[in-house]
């Protein structure tokens, strides 16, 4: 063998060398795992290991004793060693990677798996809150279309019923009037008591015994209490000085010269209600009847004059009551500041502390006289169907006012009518009536 043949030879053998220095530098720092089956036990990368640098120093120790001559006797053995030291390296090495390559893909699959799992609920969550987030949204819808629906109903609702003075007096007087009202009813039967009791000589009334005594009461009152001393010539029989004088024969004055008549005067004693009972003796010519004595009312002929005096003084109820209700309406209520007010407003001076029923709804009337009623029906429109509804309750009231007094009115036709066909006919009745006359 020359030695351009050794020389080469030696070139194989470095890159060989090199090679086998590579695998053991990778087989030295690549871990250590456990061994297969198919692996030849007892050979591990650190025995291969000496043994690469034992046949390398080998050959490199006869190479540098005969350069001429190479160890062809040592290469294959050396070859041999390495190249299983390569193959045991190269297969720990795959199995490491397999091993490590296999535990992240184990690792990946059971993230993977928990990610999706994750994911599953996430996306289940999303729908879930998507529909409360929907369901949110139409509740919100809902309430913001509810609370702008209430707004607006009740802007309409203060513009509609918006306060306004006129309503503000209308429902004071209403306060009162009720209570007026019932106050009238009851001086109005009142009055129709108290004159059956006298018409009928009820005991203890101012008729009981009687005409005359009927006529001595009322005298003492007409001296101590009406008599105007400048009549007859200043011969009036009655001293100068009495506060109601001619009160008992002047209805414009006792009854229609104020609306409330002033029977709560303290400062006459509350004689302006007997000044209204002399003044329905005067209008109606209302007497009372002879008594009849006890064991008389035995006999027809008493009874029959009893019977008479009856009708008589139904007859006097009726058209007396056409006077009492005139006189109810105007009789003092209770005390009610507000609508002495109101009236005082408009300039009234003698306006009642305790007005009656007439004095209340003519405060209402006044109303319509104030300027600013008729201002508010341009400035503020809606309360102008309020302001009607109003007139419209107190003209219903009027109407039963106004019926009332109609069948008042009625009944004292039908006794004139009655009276004038007793008259025609030549009944009894006529004869006691012609005694009697109604005026």
């Amino acid at each position: 063998m020359t030695l351009k043949d050794n020389m080469k030879s030696a070139g194989a053998k470095g890159g060989i060398f090199a090679a086998f220095m590579l695998l053991a530098f990778l087989s030295f720092m690549a871990p250590k795992p456990a061994l297969a089956q198919c692996e030849v036990p007892g050979v591990t990368l650190g025995a291969a290991a000496g043994i690469v640098a034992s046949n390398t120093a080998s050959l490199y120790a006869n190479y540098s004793a005969t350069p001429q001559v190479a160890p062809v006797g040592l290469l294959p053995a050396a070859w041999t060693a390495t190249l299983i030291i390569a193959q045991k390296a190269l297969i720990i090495a795959l199995k490491a990677f397999e091993t490590t390559l296999f535990n992240r893909l184990r690792k990946f699959w059971d993230d993977y798996l928990q990610a999706m799992k994750d994911q599953t609920a996430e996306l289940n969550g999303s729908l879930a809150d998507g529909t409360r987030q929907l369901n949110s949204l139409f509740d919100t819808g809902n309430m913001t279309s509810n609370q702008r629906l209430a707004q607006t109903t009740e802007m309409t609702s203060k513009k509609q019923y918006l306060p306004t003075d006129a309503g503000c007096r209308f429902d004071t007087a209403a306060n009162y009037m009720a209570t007026t009202t019932r106050t009238s009813r009851a001086m109005t039967t009142g009055l129709g008591d108290d004159y059956n009791r006298i018409g009928l000589n009820e005991k203890g009334a101012d008729g009981a015994k009687g005409k005359a005594q009927l006529e001595r009461a009322r005298w003492d009152r007409y001296q101590t209490l009406f008599c105007d001393s400048t009549t007859n010539g200043g011969k009036a029989g009655c001293p100068a000085g009495n506060p109601l004088a001619n009160a008992h024969v002047t209805p414009s004055k006792t009854i229609f010269g104020r609306e409330t008549i002033p029977m709560d005067d303290a400062t006459n004693g509350g004689n302006w209600k007997l000044a209204t009972n002399e003044l329905i003796y005067n209008i109606t010519g209302y007497e009372a009847s002879e008594p009849s004595a006890k064991d008389s009312l035995e006999s027809s002929v008493t009874q029959d004059k009893r019977a008479e005096q009856r009708a008589y003084a139904t007859q006097m109820d009726v058209v007396g009551s056409l006077v009492y209700g005139v006189i109810g309406d105007r009789t003092p209520g209770p005390a009610a500041p507000e609508v002495k007010a109101l009236r005082q407003k408009e300039g009234i001076a003698d306006a009642s502390d305790h007005p009656s029923d007439r004095e209340i709804r003519q405060s209402v009337v006044e109303q319509l006289w104030d300027p600013n009623y008729y201002v508010d029906l341009g400035d503020s429109p809606s309360t102008t169907s309020r302001k009607e509804m109003y007139l419209s309750a107190y003209n219903l009231m009027l109407l039963y006012k106004v019926i009332d007094k109609t069948e008042r009115i009625a009944n004292a036709f039908a006794v004139t009518t009655s009276n004038i066909l007793d008259r025609d006919q030549g009944d009894k009745r006529s004869d006691h009536m012609s005694k009697n006359p109604i005026r």
